[in-house]
């Protein structure tokens, strides 16, 4: 061997000693436990981390199978993926016994050199990912609870980004009917376009009056259209965040079906007004009794005390004057009597209807009869028409209090020889009644005045007959205790056309009940 020769073949066992020994520095000083097994998974080498990592000296476990380590649980996926070495690289996640008997996670990277002469087995570098697989576990555990809190409750929870829903509970589809794939993605814009017409202006303005000051959070109440085309009321409790240039990022919408607590607040709403009316209308009531008939009973009193005390001093035309100014205020007081008990009784809801059948002409034409001294005292005539024969569906005394009260009312406030007409209009659904007169009309601001007994509102009529304003209200009641309405239209200086509906019967029913 010549010293060339030699000098080649000590070099070359240098470089060989001088990369085993670097192999090792690096091996020693690995972050991770480098491990060679055999192709049965039986150790061979185990690098000095692994003392730091699973507390076993690197020497202690050679010639051990390594599957002896390995969690029960992981056992067969983790046998399975080293048998199966047909890739260079392979990594696979699993726990690995510790020596003071806890269990770690690892991530093994595993790559065959079985074929290589020098190492024949299967490096495997194992890195320990324990605390990252608790976070993810945690992570997990705490996505599985949000989910199970929001998939499970009642409330819905939605979350809108970059414009479009991008979340939606189960919750808030059962609120809306609809099913996920029908609203993901959905834009603001669309699900604007759900909202009631009355609420719609009302919620664009919120929401972008929020944006455009940076709202953190926003509550706010309106109705949403569902899949079936019904509105339900929802309270919206919104978290809202901004991307660094201030737009809109994403809103986390916690909703609410509020419906039956609306529905309540609006039946407490509409008993609170009509606790409010009833108070209302006691108080005018006591009112009435107060002045309108203490006013004629002293009246009476007041006759009735001179013709006493005068009755032997008074002429027969004394006596006669005294006695009918007597008998008017008297009948006066009456009528008005009765009107307040009626009154009173369907307040109380003991008025009950008794239907009869009943020919309109000839009903109205007997009560104008009984009405003709008031008309002949200002000489205004009054007539009845009908375009062909009409039977009215009603009570008969309340139908006859509702058309006199009509009629005074038009005497009242017709001129000296004036004209009011009496008619009915057979319609599609109803029959309408219509007292018109050519009288002095009703001012368009005093016509909502009429019905409500509150109000108390009465004025004189063209022969200063003086009245309560009662009349009215009380022909409101009955007309709508049948189901019908009562309405005027007027025009001063040229008359007013009274008019109230009652329900229209068929020719046969009206046949059989006149029989």
């Amino acid at each position: 061997m010549d010293d060339n020769t030699q000098n080649t073949e000590i070099n070359t066992l240098n470089n060989q000693i001088n990369n085993f020994e670097l192999f090792n520095l690096l091996v020693d000083n690995s972050f991770d436990i480098i491990s060679i097994l055999a192709d049965d998974g039986t150790i061979k080498f185990e690098s000095k981390a692994l003392k730091r990592i699973l507390g076993y000296d690197n020497k202690e476990r050679i010639g051990e199978n390594v599957f002896k380590y390995v969690h029960p649980d992981d056992l067969d996926y983790v046998v399975n993926e080293f048998m199966i070495r047909n890739e260079k690289n392979k990594i696979v996640e699993l726990r690995l016994l510790h020596k003071n008997g806890s269990w770690r996670w690892f991530e093994a990277i595993g790559q065959d050199f079985t074929t290589n002469s020098q190492i024949n087995g299967i490096i495997v570098n194992s890195r320990d990912i324990t605390e990252r697989k608790d976070i993810e576990n945690k992570l997990i555990e705490s996505e599985q609870k949000y989910r199970l809190l929001t998939e499970n409750t009642t409330d819905g929870i939605a979350l809108i980004e970059d414009n479009q829903l991008k979340y939606i509970s189960e919750g808030y589809l059962k609120i809306l009917d609809y099913e996920a794939n029908e609203v993901i993605n959905m834009t603001y814009e669309k699900i604007l376009e759900l909202t009631h017409s009355d609420d719609y202006k009302f919620l664009k303005e919120t929401i972008e009056n929020a944006y455009n000051n940076k709202y953190k959070e926003l509550k706010y109440e309106y109705r949403i259209r569902t899949k079936s085309g019904k509105y339900v009321w929802i309270e919206n409790r919104t978290s809202l965040q901004y991307k660094q240039n201030g737009t809109h990022l994403r809103s986390i919408v916690h909703t609410r079906n509020i419906t039956e607590r609306k529905q309540t607040e609006i039946i407490i709403k509409e008993q609170n007004e009509k606790l409010q009316k009833l108070n209302d209308d006691k108080n005018r009531f006591m009112r009435i009794l107060g002045h309108d008939l203490r006013t004629p009973f002293n009246s009476l009193l007041g006759f009735s005390d001179l013709l006493l005390k005068n009755l032997d001093k008074y002429d027969k035309e004394k006596i006669r004057n005294q006695v009918k100014s007597i008998n008017s205020v008297s009948r006066q007081t009456h009528e008005l009597l009765e009107q307040l008990l009626l009154w009173a009784k369907t307040q109380s809801g003991k008025l009950e209807l008794k239907i009869d059948y009943f020919d309109f002409s000839e009903t109205t034409n007997d009560l104008i009869k009984t009405l003709s001294k008031c008309a002949n005292e200002k000489k205004i005539k009054i007539s009845c028409f009908e375009a062909e024969k009409t039977i009215i569906s009603a009570d008969l005394n309340m139908f006859k209090t509702i058309l006199r009260n009509l009629i005074l009312n038009a005497i009242k406030f017709t001129d000296f020889n004036g004209q009011i007409n009496v008619y009915a209009q057979k319609n599609q659904s109803n029959i309408t009644i219509i007292v018109s007169d050519n009288g002095i009309g009703i001012d368009k601001n005093v016509i909502p005045k009429l019905w409500e007994i509150n109000e108390n509102y009465s004025t004189i009529g063209t022969n200063n007959e003086k009245g309560t304003g009662f009349g009215l209200t009380l022909c409101k009641e009955l007309v709508e205790k049948h189901d019908g309405k009562i309405w005027v239209e007027s025009e001063v200086g040229k008359g007013s056309d009274f008019k109230f509906t009652l329900p229209l019967i068929n020719e046969n029913e009206t046949d059989n009940k006149l029989k």
